[in-house]
This record gives structure tokens, C-alpha cells and sequence, in this order.
């Protein structure tokens, strides 16, 4: 069997979905934005990191641009819904940014024109959120569980290979956890 090593990355950045972007000469990669509450895949409450500390963002003028930008940014499709009044949960802590203003070109949310806000300026009963477009990408073929007790459970395997014969290679489990 290969082992495979996982790539890696700050402890604390386990969520799935990231974007991520080179921070200063040593090439660290840290998360930007990162959705967080949702029941599937691609969707949940919005939350962007800003001076290390993560934050939500205000509904006000929140929409479907955006909301693409976000979906975008973390590698799916454009966004199938912009979400507002904390329909993805309430967050908690800091509230980054409002009136978010995007032409839904920008590579990332921070490149849209928005408002700095305060505690007095929005609650997070106005918190955004949005639901992506997920692309096919046959991940069900190339990643399996096994050796478990049940079908949902078991240890993570992936295809490898090509071109030529496919293998089954292991996740290596180092710094691995619960979310």
C-alpha cells in the first residue's frame, strides 16, 4: 500500500473548503474565508479572518455577487442562494464586514468594496450566508471507507494512479481530529 502524506497546514484550519493564501516570506497558507453551520456541503454562514481572529459578515446589501465571490473563493461553483437573517445559524464574536459590494468578478470577498462595521452597526441575526453550486467531481469514485463496522465508518482510502492501473493508497492520520 502507498501511504499518502497530507499537505500541510496550520493546526486550527481543518474545515473543509478553504481558500487559502500565502501569508509574509515563509509561505504559510491561512484560511480566508470559510463557511461554517451548514447541513451539506457548500453552504453556511459566511465568516472571513481578519487580523487573526474570525468574524461574520452583515446581510445588509448581501447578495447573489457576493455570494458567488464566496462560493468562488473556496472552490465551487457560482452560488445558488445569498442567505441573509442567520438562516446558516447565528455566529459568534466579531462581526467583520457589511454592506459587501461585489461586480461577482473578484478572486476573493476582500476585494469587494465593504463597510468596516462596529458592534453597533449589525447583530448576528443579520448574519450572511449562501448555498453554492456544487461541480460533479466524481469524488465517490476516488475515496472510499474501509475496514469499518458499518458503511460510515472505516478507515479513508483514495485512488491512485494514471495514467495506467489504479491503486488504493491510505490518508496519512497525523494532526487528524473532530470538527
Amino acid at each position: 500500500r502507498q501511504r499518502l502524506e497530507r499537505p500541510q497546514q496550520p493546526r486550527g484550519l481543518r474545515d473543509a473548503g478553504l481558500s487559502q493564501r500565502k501569508e509574509g516570506q515563509r509561505g504559510l497558507l491561512q484560511a480566508c474565508v470559510r463557511l461554517k453551520g451548514g447541513a451539506h456541503p457548500g453552504e453556511g454562514r459566511v465568516e472571513v479572518l481578519k487580523a487573526s481572529t474570525w468574524g461574520t459578515v452583515c446581510d445588509r446589501k448581501w447578495d447573489l455577487h457576493a455570494a458567488s465571490v464566496v462560493c468562488r473563493e473556496l472552490g465551487f461553483g457560482s452560488a445558488r442562494e445569498a442567505l441573509s437573517g442567520a438562516r446558516m445559524g447565528q455566529g459568534m464574536g466579531a462581526i467583520h464586514l457589511s454592506e459587501v459590494r461585489c461586480s461577482g468578478q473578484e478572486l476573493s470577498l476582500w476585494k469587494c468594496p465593504h463597510k468596516n462595521i462596529t458592534a453597533e452597526d449589525c447583530s448576528h441575526s443579520q448574519d450572511a450566508g449562501v448555498r453554492c453550486n456544487l461541480p460533479y467531481t466524481g469524488a465517490e469514485t476516488r475515496i472510499r471507507l474501509s475496514g469499518g463496522r458499518s458503511q460510515h465508518e472505516g478507515r479513508v482510502e483514495v485512488q491512485i494512479g494514471g495514467p495506467g492501473p489504479l491503486r488504493w493508497g491510505l490518508i496519512c492520520g497525523d494532526d487528524w481530529g473532530t470538527l
